[in-house]
């Protein structure tokens, strides 16, 4: 029994075998599927390995091993296709290795390497042709000064897309200054100082197609020439301030003022130019500023073109002095002055300052005006000080000075007494000395009776007497003719 049990236990075992084996004989493989793409159209060269489809390239069991790849050239307008390893547990390529095409497989470019893949599908068809260019020029920074023009290269295809991958050369006059490759949207910049370039000639060539030229102007730049076409100011008294305004172009663009008066570089404002070209600002004026500022205002950066103004602002340019002895009609050597500053423009100069006097006698002291001018300052004994100078100081470098004279103390001389004037004489009384001699007044004796016992005289003025002495000899003289004559007959 137990020989028959292994026997049938054999011969069950044989048959099993037979079954499996032999009945069935050996299985012939499935036949791979042909390719989905048109191998033959597919470019021989320029593969890369680009992606792992699937699997994990890092685990530690090469079943898990990626066994589907993509691969991707830019030859001919661009390919991406789906391939399968063909060689399992083999180790794969890393991402980026270069592949060349052999009928449906492509193959490592790696020496040492056998890594076969085979081509399943295209899974990006290929792209348009380059069909043509276009080419931009113009400043580089509009909007602010540059010297650099920006020319800007389109690549398209065949449906007005940009073209990636073509190949652009720039030249100016017969000198190469570019070249390189548009981007994934088809384009190409390159950056050239040309300032100094103005009349020459800029050449594009994108491949085999039609070069493009350009030519450098002037009308070029326009965008990237900023202009200062003027700074104006204006000195306002009632605030003590000074308002600014720069006109230029092109609106919106940069610009700052300065306050350049004392050498340095200060700003008092910046901004952006409005639409009417212009950008203002004021500065207010502090204790102690004045006279002549300048100013200068810049448009377009630190590249930019400049240009500048004065402005004046009242100024302790004259201090007017009074000055007097003190009191009159006094025999005085003391002194009192005062003043008052003006401005340039001989207006009073109103603006808190103090002046320092200096004194011929060795003394110093300061004083603060007060609505431009200061009171009656004495000096005693100034007499002693005749030729010498009071001096006076202000902030700005300021100075005065007058000198002390004698004929400032002429009012203050006590006056010699004067002879009190006499009453005129009454009329007739004293003789002009040019007048004739004046006859003395004659006396004559005039018998009065003799029991009056006094002799009355009557004074007869002279010219009386003499009139009629005069008389009485006329009165002679034509007696004596009439005698004469009486006589005769």
């Amino acid at each position: 029994m137990r020989i028959r049990h292994s026997s049938t236990y054999t011969f069950g075992t044989v048959v099993l075998m037979v079954l499996i084996f032999g009945l069935t004989g050996p299985v012939a493989a499935e036949p791979l599927p042909r390719p989905s793409v048109d191998i033959d159209d597919l470019p021989e060269d320029g593969w890369e390995l680009v992606a792992y489809l699937n699997g994990d390239p890092d685990s530690d069991d090469p079943n898990d091993w990626p066994t589907l790849f993509k691969f991707h050239t830019d030859e001919d307008g661009g390919h991406t296709v789906k391939a399968e390893c063909t060689q399992p547990l083999t180790p794969i390529p890393d991402i980026g290795t270069d592949f060349h095409r052999e009928g449906e497989y492509l193959i490592s470019n790696k020496p040492g390497e056998q890594n076969k893949f085979r081509i399943i599908e295209e899974i990006e068809p290929p792209k348009p042709k380059l069909k043509s260019f276009s080419v931009d020029c113009d400043c580089a920074t509009p909007g602010a000064q540059s010297d650099e023009i920006s020319i800007r290269v389109k690549a398209k295809d065949e449906d007005g897309d940009g073209f990636k991958g073509a190949d652009v050369r720039i030249f100016i006059g017969d000198d190469q200054v570019a070249s390189g490759k548009t981007n994934s949207s088809g384009n190409f910049n390159h950056t050239q100082a040309a300032r100094n370039l103005i009349g020459s000639v800029i050449r594009v060539e994108v491949e085999n197609l039609d070069p493009k030229t350009v030519e450098i102007t002037e009308a070029l730049f326009e965008p990237c020439t900023g202009r200062c076409d003027s700074l104006s100011g204006a000195y306002d008294p009632a605030s003590d301030s000074i308002s600014l305004t720069v006109k230029g172009a092109q609106p919106g663009w940069d610009a700052v003022i300065r306050d350049v008066t004392m050498g340095g570089s200060t700003s008092v404002c910046s901004g952006k130019l409005d639409g009417n070209g212009e950008l203002s600002c004021t500065k207010a004026l502090s204790q102690g500023q004045w006279g002549l500022f300048k100013f200068t205002a810049q448009v377009g950066g630190s590249a930019g073109p400049t240009c500048q103004v004065e402005v004046d602002t009242p100024a302790p340019v004259k201090l007017v002095l009074h000055k007097d002895c003190t009191p009159h009609g006094k025999n005085s050597d003391d002194m009192i002055f005062w003043g008052e500053m003006l401005d340039q423009n001989d207006q009073r100069f109103t603006k808190p300052l103090t002046l320092t006097i200096n004194l011929p006698n060795g003394e110093q002291m300061t004083r603060e005006l007060v609505n431009g001018a200061f009171g009656e300052i004495p000096f005693e004994d100034a007499k002693d000080y005749i030729g010498k100078e009071v001096e006076f100081f202000w902030a700005g470098g300021g100075h005065a000075s007058f000198e002390i004279k004698r004929s400032i103390f002429d009012p203050c001389q006590k006056p010699e007494p004067t002879p009190t004037p006499t009453q005129p004489p009454p009329p007739g009384f004293g003789r002009d000395p040019k007048a004739p001699p004046v006859a003395l007044a004659r006396y004559r004796a005039t018998p009065t009776p003799y029991d009056q016992g006094v002799s009355s005289m009557t004074i007869v003025p002279y010219e009386m007497s003499l009139r009629s002495g005069a008389v009485v000899l006329v009165a002679l003289l034509v007696t004596v003719v009439v005698a004469a004559i009486w006589r005769r007959f």
